[in-house]
């Protein structure tokens, strides 16, 4: 296939200037008329006017410089003009002037440029509803006798959840694994503290759902891989929405190669090949480093300001303190402080080993420079030789089929607390621990809705399972538990937990 050279693209070069300020206030001016007043083209004395009141700062003297920018803007695409037939004195008459409005081209790299600007400040979100929206569209591509238009729409709709959940959640990643941001940033201790755990409760959750939902859509993705996706793609190539091929070339096969692309690029994000980890594994990795950088954080802060003695603040204390002392007293306390008799204890190599004894008091020998990263890192700048580069490789088979089991015992406990029907509490007769802590993790986020006529319901952390809580009967016993650090004992609350799923199909497994 022939390769397409990619143009240079003239309209965005204002935003690269040193003027870029005064061409961007000029847009603005054209862009705010006609989304504000709808006004299609302006007048040279108008655009003058307009840039006086405007918020933003334009080094324009007056028509004349004002002109110049415009001819700039006009040569470079982003500007139409046309001679302005309206006269209304001699010396219009005189000289000839223009209205001037947005090309199409203009309009676009100036919405582009806001763009960018804006999301350069956006903090991004981890979407787990974009997960289940992943899922819920694979299950309709298995399991639905779909036409080619609703062929085509649930395949846009699966690629645009998951672009979408790949670009905020990379926003959000790096946000939090900044080092500004994971500071106090002005706050006091208790609302940095209230912070840090609502992040930290939010990405515990956003890992919780990921663990549970990654493996059922790396399972849809396998299941639908291969044949059958091709033949889903080639029947939504035929959708209403593509239009016929002309001179141009074939828009079907074009969107084709895209579904195909995408396809491969959703493979790469869920579905492990050989030794290469899937992208939701180093996702889960990197938001709980997140987790546990924050606590450090706050650890940290929590140290400072609670006064808690640090390497740096004894040393200085004891420095203090020997300052106030004669020789003898001073090298009595170094002794009792560090334990160190001779001086040779610390090796700082002089220039010249010659100016000062080893039998030289402290006290009396010259001062020499300690070196910055003794002071504050307690070690010195010398290296020496590298070391041999540790073998990982059975660290990380290790974490991968630790990871492969936490994943298996959540899916596990989930299908043995699906219930078929309404059950009571009582009914889980005995727990494992990783049964009884989902148990209760459910009932927390049932206890936590809005009490409706005695029944409260909930949908976990947006993973679709669905728990509905009912106020257990009056004098009923409690209900207990066996779990492995005892009995548990509690209300015999009447629940139902169920997966949702599309529709008013609910399903279902039972209580053993």
């Amino acid at each position: 296939m022939r390769k397409r050279t990619l143009p240079e693209v003239d309209v965005l070069w204002y935003a690269t200037q040193p003027l870029t300020p005064t061409y961007r206030a000029i847009v603005h001016v054209f862009a705010d008329a006609e989304r504000d007043t709808f006004t299609l083209e302006l007048a040279e004395p108008e655009v003058l006017q307009a840039l006086r009141a405007s918020p933003y700062e334009a080094e324009v003297d007056g028509e004349a410089s004002l002109r110049v920018r415009l001819d700039e803007l006009h040569q470079h695409g982003n500007l139409n003009r046309r001679q302005d037939e309206r006269a209304i004195s001699l010396e219009d008459l005189d000289r000839r002037r223009f209205l001037w409005s947005l090309t199409p081209g203009g309009k676009i790299a100036h919405q582009a440029i806001e763009d960018i600007e804006s999301g350069l400040g956006l903090s991004g979100s981890l979407q787990v509803t974009m997960l289940v929206t992943i899922r819920d569209s694979l299950r309709a591509l298995i399991e639905g006798d779909l036409s080619a238009n609703d062929t085509y729409a649930m395949l846009d709709g699966l690629f645009t959840a998951q672009e979408r959940f790949t670009g905020e959640a990379q926003r959000y990643i790096g946000r939090i694994t900044d080092r500004h941001v994971l500071g106090a940033g002005g706050l006091d201790e208790e609302e940095f503290g209230l912070r840090k755990e609502a992040i930290k409760l939010y990405l515990s959750r956003f890992v919780s759902q990921l663990t549970l939902l990654s493996p059922e859509i790396d399972e849809l993705l396998r299941t639908l891989d291969g044949a059958r996706i091709s033949a889903l793609v080639d029947h939504g190539a035929t959708a209403d929405d593509i239009p016929p091929p002309d001179e141009t070339g074939d828009p079907a096969a074009e969107w084709r190669a895209r579904q195909h692309t995408h396809w491969q690029g959703l493979l790469r994000w869920y579905v492990r090949a050989g030794t290469r980890p899937p992208t939701v594994d180093r996702l889960r990795a990197v938001a709980l480093d997140a987790v546990t950088a924050l606590t450090r954080s706050l650890s940290r802060l929590n140290a400072a300001r609670t006064g808690a003695p640090t390497r740096a603040a004894a040393f200085l204390q004891a420095a203090r303190w020997m300052a106030e002392q004669d020789a003898g007293a001073a090298h009595r306390l170094w002794v009792a402080l560090t334990g160190l008799h001779p001086a040779r204890h610390l090796s700082i190599p002089e220039d010249d080993p010659e100016v000062t004894s080893r039998s030289a008091s402290w006290w009396d020998a010259v001062p020499i420079d300690v070196p910055v990263t003794i002071r504050r890192q307690n070690r010195s700048n010398s290296t020496g030789r590298a070391s041999k580069a540790r073998d990982t490789h059975a660290t990380r088979q290790l974490l991968r089929h630790r990871r492969r089991r936490e994943r298996e015992q959540a899916r596990a406990a989930l299908a043995r607390l699906l219930t078929n029907g309404p059950a009571r509490l009582s009914d889980f007769s005995r727990l494992d621990r990783h049964e009884f802590d989902l148990l209760l993790d459910l009932l927390s986020d049932a206890l936590s809705a809005r009490r409706v006529g005695g029944v409260r319901s909930a949908v976990s952390g947006a993973s679709g399972v669905q728990i509905v809580l009912s106020d257990p009967e009056p004098e009923s016993e409690p209900a207990k538990l066996q779990i492995v650090d005892g009995t548990f004992t509690g209300p015999d609350y009447l629940v139902d937990i169920q997966i949702a799923i599309s529709g008013n199909e609910r399903v279902g497994g039972g209580v053993v």
